[in-house]
């Protein structure tokens, strides 16, 4: 059971390292990635990422050498790291599930505000936003935030969508 709780922690360890390892490159090469959104910027999500991959990493590391070396202060730490983890998810949860609407709410309007400044004022340098909007409608079959006329708002010449929010896209 020793190894396969190092097992465990070696595979926990190594998803912290990806994690932290995204985030650090996300904002040390940000490129033509852009944010979908006006208050949550770019910053504020590997910022996420690189918190959450160290979160991880430690605590894959206290797993790991605790479980090696059976010391009780490395395992205590473990378990202490893993509580607070859990905790903090189940708060999380419940304060997401009680302000579900709120949420909702919030981030379609944010979203719709970044829609129209962002995506009006990208130019070639910032494909990445057209890209992440592109992705979205095309996998998820949607146009604009709430609907199609979310579109209208941004090419001020004339009503009009993207490619992406066509059905056919040579009709577009």
């Amino acid at each position: 059971i020793k190894f396969l709780f190092f097992a465990f922690n070696v595979v926990f360890w190594l998803l912290g390292c990806a994690i932290l390892g995204i985030g650090i490159w996300l904002q040390v090469s940000k490129g033509s990635y852009v944010t979908l959104s006006t208050s949550f910027n770019f910053f504020s999500v590997t910022f996420l990422l690189i918190c959450v991959g160290t979160l991880i990493l430690l605590i894959g590391f206290f797993g790991c050498c605790g479980s090696l070396m059976e010391n009780k202060c490395l395992l205590l730490v473990y378990f202490i790291l893993v509580a607070l983890t859990f905790m903090l998810e189940i708060v999380a949860a419940v304060l997401i599930f009680v302000y579900r609407w709120e949420i909702n709410n919030y981030l379609a309007s944010d979203l719709k505000l970044g829609l129209v400044s962002n995506y009006k004022s990208s130019d070639k340098g910032e494909d990445g936003l057209k890209a992440g909007w592109a992705y979205i409608q095309s996998n998820f079959n949607c146009c604009g935030v709430y609907n199609y006329t979310d579109w209208y708002e941004v090419f001020d010449d004339k009503p009009r969508v993207p490619r992406e929010c066509c059905v056919h896209n040579e009709t577009c």
